[in-house]
């Protein structure tokens, strides 16, 4: 999927989980980094029945 900020930047990102989640957690990383960096942090989020959403470095326009 992708967000776009209010000047019309298109940031793809990707969710898991119900969009209905009770709380949803973006998780952001560095230049150089990638998905796999919130691995670990995205297992629990989902575990907790939170909605967590991240963008791939290699997907970014």
């Amino acid at each position: 999927m992708y967000l776009v900020t209010n000047d019309g930047t298109r940031l793809y990102a990707e969710a898991d989980g119900p969009s209905d989640a009770r709380m949803t957690v973006i998780f952001c990383h560095g230049i150089g980094d990638s998905l796999a960096t919130w691995a670990a942090q995205r297992a629990q989020a989902r575990w907790r029945s939170c909605r967590p959403v991240s963008s791939p470095t290699s997907q970014l326009p």
